[in-house]
């Protein structure tokens, strides 16, 4: 009778043991997903906080050779704020500010001025087609070369709110 009970607790023992086991290794398993999601989470921000310098820095270029009616004029990168990125589904939106000469602009102005933006943006692109072979188009300006373009316009008090995408970041 000894040896059965003593054997029950040995089971037990071993049972006990395999369940904790078990639990510590879910959780280190589950922390391990944590800090890896997290990892990945920071790799994206970076991602996109670089892919919004260089959009910041390619709107530039083509915002500062061309006029806008009722936009302040480009003259600096800094006239180009950027204000966040939107994650989601196929592409990431890229916010950025740009100032008004007005308060007061009407929506159909709104539509005129991106319609203007994204010719700009196609002229800019052929000219860096022209200028520079594929291979440094690309360095240069990847952005603009795989496609970016405007896609939203938003008055904002004294702001034309501007949210831009592009296939070049994903």
């Amino acid at each position: 009778m000894e040896n059965g009970t003593l054997w029950d607790v040995i089971k037990r023992l071993i049972v006990s043991m395999i369940k904790t086991l078990t639990a510590r290794r879910e959780a280190y398993t589950a922390q391990a997903q944590r800090e890896q999601a997290q990892m990945y989470q920071n790799q994206k921000t970076i991602q996109w906080n670089n892919a919004m310098k260089q959009i910041q820095q390619e709107l530039f270029a083509v915002f500062s050779a061309n006029t806008y009616p009722l936009l302040k004029q480009v003259s600096v990168i800094n006239d180009i704020l950027p204000a966040g990125y939107r994650p989601g589904g196929k592409y990431v939106l890229f916010d950025f500010r740009l100032t008004l000469t007005r308060s007061d602009v009407l929506a159909v102005l709104l539509s005129q001025i991106k319609e203007k933006m994204n010719y700009d943006l196609e002229c800019f692109q052929q000219t860096v087609q022209n200028s520079f072979c594929q291979e440094q188009a690309l360095i240069l300006y990847p952005c603009t070369m795989a496609g970016l373009r405007i896609i939203e316009i938003r008055q904002n008090g004294i702001f034309l709110n501007i949210s831009a995408v592009t296939r070049c970041v994903s």
